[in-house]
């Protein structure tokens, strides 16, 4: 009995890959080119390849370190920089660096293999998440071509997101030569992991719709994981809320109860970390880490064209038409997929601008990293509907074309990857000198980077179990003293003197509000953003700045009267690193309290008396 059931799931498995065989080619294929710079970069290098992945995405760095603090046991995120704060609260539980983590632990793999891995694996997931969901979307409205409909889409949001931008596009047959490109869902962690659980979050809540046994439990866990990025999570949770209002809408009042229980789900897998929430969004003490971590206050709405576009496009193309045939049929029915398709549309645009209402918001421009595959998907489906059904010649040839210029844009994108060549080897320098802290000091111990740019400084945090005393990452957990201290040394370690301290401060106003701003207003000041510029007085901010140097040169040179050692040792510092090869004006012989255990490549290592 048991191998008779076993055989027939695998004979149905089998029937299932071979029926969407398109599908996993074009998604490993996919993958394999969103990849293959992290690959080919590698092998340019041959032998002079030490080991150092090439991370150059935003904040990549930064969210490496999130992952190495968890893999070192600090689940908590509470300062994944710095030795001091690892038990400060957080709002949202870090799942996505978890699952990198759990990747790790099961596949028996480094933390650098795993990140590469998830170059490859995780993008791939999404393309079959995407297709899977535009497939039985396709379906459930009856397009004639649900595979190649879904194969188009899934294939779009994999190479053609940045499609969107016209811009974007101009400037790539402007500067081809010169393009550096990334695909936005190879970057670590967010958006990627986001995206991933989002969809696949839509596929198990079609399940809940269509009454599948403890659909609403799994779609409540997977709601309850998302917690980690504030954008895929909220844009799930809206989804949930206005499905419920549908279903109600619809008198369907049982279904809208199981699907109100997969937020009782999700909202029961955090609720140790709600309190943390609600007090970053509504208490000072925790509203004032939550403006440097990205909160905004207003009640400025913000519209996204494409959005807005795709939504129209869907609903007269496929909503409204099935209204009007609801007045002459009685057996018009919405179907379940199409339902929270139009429940997603609409989430969409809430999460965008609720701040209207409620006057708070994050940093809404990274909801377009979820709101752009959605109006993909919208405008996919919706040609594929009017098309499909009596032109299905011309939708074919459409759907090819658009499938081909994904696949060569990505395949001709790979080469971008040598404009980053150079600082790539050079970066190898510093593998030696990372492996030394992991073979030779404690876990967590401290180091300070003695540079002019904060690459040491973030990549110490990043590949060993070490912390770093300095850092420009000072959104959560550092207190405004702390920060203004390690600033502080950092220019005395540069050498600044009292003579040159009035204009160095009246003259680096954009260096220390990086680290001292008190909201995303101040620290994007430079920013051209419409929405940006609307909501931030930005002479105000010039003008507080302006005063705060004056303020800053005063107390740097009282600090100065301070011994520089004792100063130092305020907080834990055990090690410090300095590359000479990059900054070679720096003289280490001026402090007698180093002394020097590690050097090669231009890099050298002091252990702290």
């Amino acid at each position: 009995m048991l191998f008779a059931m076993t055989g027939s799931f695998w004979n149905k498995f089998l029937q299932n890959i071979s029926y969407h065989r398109a599908a996993l080619f074009f998604g490993l294929v996919g993958a394999l080119i969103v990849a293959a710079p992290f690959f080919v970069s590698v092998f340019s290098l041959g032998q002079e390849y030490k080991g150092m992945p090439f991370l150059y995405q935003d904040s990549e760095l930064r969210y490496l370190s999130r992952i190495h603090e968890v893999y070192d046991g600090h689940v908590a995120l509470g300062s994944p920089m710095v030795y001091e704060y690892k038990e400060t609260p957080t709002p949202f539980a870090p799942m996505g660096e978890y699952l990198y983590v759990f990747l790790s632990k099961i596949f028996f793999l480094s933390l650098n293999s795993t990140i590469i891995l998830g170059k490859f694996l995780f993008p791939l997931i999404l393309f079959l998440l995407v297709y899977f969901w535009v497939y039985v979307l396709a379906k459930d409205i009856e397009i004639e071509t649900p595979r190649l409909t879904a194969v188009t889409a899934s294939s779009v949001v994999l190479l053609g997101y940045d499609f969107v931008d016209a811009g974007f596009v101009l400037d790539i047959f402007r500067n081809w030569e010169s393009l550096f490109y990334l695909s936005l869902w190879t970057r670590l962690v967010n958006p990627i992991t986001g995206a991933v659980l989002l969809f696949g979050f839509l596929l198990s809540l079609r399940n809940v719709i269509r009454a599948k046994p403890y659909a609403w439990l799994y779609a409540g866990a997977i709601l309850g994981l998302m917690t980690g990025y504030i954008f895929s999570f909220s844009l799930a949770l809206a989804t949930v809320i206005v499905l419920i209002f549908l279903l109600i809408l619809l008198r369907r009042y049982s279904l809208a109860k199981t699907t109100a229980g997969v937020i009782i789900i999700g909202g029961g897998i955090n609720i140790f970390q709600f309190s943390d929430f609600i007090r970053s969004l509504f208490l000072p003490s925790g509203q004032e880490l939550a403006l440097r971590g990205g909160l905004f206050l207003t009640h400025e709405p913000i519209l996204s064209k494409v959005l807005l576009v795709s939504a129209v496009v869907w609903f007269v193309a496929i909503v409204f038409p099935k209204l009007l045939k609801k007045d002459k049929s009685m057996d018009w029915q919405i179907k379940d997929s199409e339902l929270i398709f139009c429940s997603l549309l609409i989430s969409a645009f809430l999460v965008m601008n609720q701040q209207v209402v409620t006057g708070r918001t994050v940093w809404p421009q990274h909801f377009v990293q979820y709101t752009i595959p959605i109006s993909i998907i919208a405008l996919v489906v919706s040609c594929a509907y009017v098309l499909s059904s009596r032109f299905i010649f011309i939708w074919r040839f459409i759907s090819v074309g658009i499938i081909l210029m994904g696949f060569v844009f990505g395949l001709k994108s790979v080469d971008s990857y040598t404009a980053r060549m150079d600082d790539f080897t050079d970066r190898q320098r510093y593998q030696e000198s990372l492996n030394w802290f992991e073979a030779n000091t404690q876990k967590d111990c401290v180091v300070f980077s003695v540079e002019k740019e904060y690459l040491l400084s973030d990549m110490i945090p990043a590949f060993t179990h070490c912390n770093t005393y300095h850092t420009s990452f000072t959104f959560i957990a550092l207190p405004k003293e702390r920060i203004i201290h390690n600033y502080f040394m950092w220019l005395r370690f540069n050498g600044l003197t009292v003579a040159n301290s009035d204009n160095y401060f009246a003259t680096n106003t954009g260096e220390y509000r990086r680290l001292l701003f008190d909201d995303w207003k101040e620290l994007f000041t430079d920013m051209d953003d419409r929405w940006l510029t609307k909501i931030s007085d930005r002479e105000v901010i010039d003008l507080k700045y302006k005063k705060m140097s004056e303020t800053l040169s005063e107390q740097y040179k009282n600090s100065l009267q301070g011994y520089f050692y004792k100063d130092l040792k305020k907080y834990r510092l055990d090690y410090v690193i300095w590359d000479s090869k990059r900054y070679p004006e720096w003289d280490s012989s001026k402090f007698p309290f180093l002394n020097e255990v590690y050097a090669s490549f231009g890099v050298h290592i002091y252990k702290v008396k």
